[in-house]
């Protein structure tokens, strides 16, 4: 309890105070604005269960790989490389927001070169991905909040030919339960690279190749990516081609291979740095069907919005102005909280959040981890967080210890 004197002196303080809030009101604006946008510092954690030998233990950015279920669990698809057991791509499980990871699910015929994409609808997974043969892979997955298992549900070839390899794919479902999955195929006697799509009708098991075709045709580079997106109704989906990235849709009434409504989107700045597949951007959508696009330009993250009730994307807007990053993902929290992760080099990352909807961003938080050392190295810092999520939100992020590729855990409370 304090004494007299003390309330003496609280109240002479809080009279000073008064006085000082009526005589600077705008430098008391300024300053809890400053304090705001200060971001938390969160130090990371040590994930000794989350080990691999592939650079593409979480490749690459456009697609999807974390997910949280409905019981709070997270779950990450990583690719494991030549490790044994369990070598290429498996699922895991957390019970406990990321520190300690169980094996949950295997695929088959996967390595190295394999990357996935996953769309969790209530406590059903699916993914896909590509397998050794170059060979798209559909398989669906059931959670059991209960016994916090995953149940297989089936599994079939989304595309496959001896004429042509297949990669790099992404999944999503319209609104009325077809699913569409964009991948990357090089035709192996020119080396032309193309985005192509393929089509299952909902209650089916089969994939129908829409004959579709995205973007230019060429032998260049592979330089391309695409990721589909639900929109109220018919499909969204963002596709980059080398330097350029764009926006196309179908209505749910056209035929299946009805040519898409394409626009360019944004064009990156020359010579903007690596992005040896152009998948250095990341898409969700809110609630209210708006969407939210973060991507690297320049080593600087871009930020553009499509405005539902518009049905437009305003322009990329700069979100930072350093060059540091490299990578980035976008994140929906507590189901209204807009969140763009990113790193910054290899020093440290950032995650920059929103509450209006990506009419403003903050510092959000800061993420640190211990100084390099020998054997440590921070300089690919891959990037991971789930499309939605409850606080506190976990990030992943990758790094080399003495050759073998780990990943340091960061809570954002």
């Amino acid at each position: 309890m304090l004494n007299l004197s003390e309330l003496a002196g609280f109240a002479r303080r809080a009279s000073i105070a008064r006085w000082l809030a009526g005589a600077l009101v705008g430098a008391s604006l300024v300053a809890a604005v400053q304090a705001q946008a200060a971001p938390v510092v969160v130090p990371a954690q040590g994930v000794p269960s989350l080990t691999s030998n592939a650079d593409r233990m979480i490749s690459y950015r456009h697609q999807e790989h974390m997910w949280q279920t409905s019981d709070g669990a997270l779950h990450v698809m990583i690719n494991r490389g030549t490790l044994a057991p369990n070598s290429g791509l498996q699922l895991y499980t957390s019970q406990d927001n990321g520190l300690t990871w169980t094996l949950s699910a295997s695929t088959g015929n996967t390595g190295t070169q394999s990357t996935s994409d996953g769309v969790l609808v209530g406590d059903t997974l699916s993914l896909v991905y590509s397998n050794n043969n170059n060979v798209i892979i559909y398989a669906g997955l059931q959670y059991n909040s209960s016994s916090k298992t995953w149940t297989p549900t089936g599994s079939q070839a989304v595309f496959g030919s001896q004429a042509t390899t297949a990669l790099n794919p992404a999944i999503a479902f319209d609104t009325v339960g077809n699913a569409w999955v964009a991948y990357v195929a090089q035709n192996i006697s020119n080396g032309n690279y193309s985005i192509r799509m393929a089509k299952r009708n909902a209650g089916s098991t089969v994939w129908v190749d829409t004959g579709l075709v995205f973007g230019t045709v060429d032998n260049t580079s592979i330089e391309r990516s695409a990721r589909p997106i639900q929109m109220p109704n018919g499909m969204g989906m963002v596709f980059a081609v080398h330097d350029k990235v764009y926006w196309a849709t179908r209505d749910n009434a056209l035929p299946d291979n009805s040519a898409w409504t394409t626009a360019l989107l944004f064009t990156h700045t020359p010579g903007s740095g690596l992005d040896p597949y152009a998948s250095h951007f990341n898409v969700l959508a809110d609630d209210a069907n708006n969407l939210h696009m973060a991507m690297v330009d320049a080593g600087n993250i871009k930020y553009l919005r499509y405005a539902s009730r518009a049905g437009a994307w305003n322009a990329a807007r700069a979100l930072t102005t350093d060059g540091q990053a490299a990578y980035c993902q976008v994140s929906l929290v507590d189901g209204s909280k807009l969140a763009i992760s990113y790193n910054m080099a290899s020093k440290v990352s950032k995650t920059l959040v929103s509450i209006d909807k990506g009419l403003t961003f903050t510092g959000g938080y800061l993420l640190t981890h211990p100084a390099p050392t020998d054997g440590i190295e921070y300089s690919y810092a891959r990037i991971e967080t789930p499309i939605r999520v409850k606080s506190p939100a976990p990030l992943l992020q990758q790094y080399t210890d003495h050759g073998t590729q780990r990943v340091m855990l960061f809570q954002e409370p």
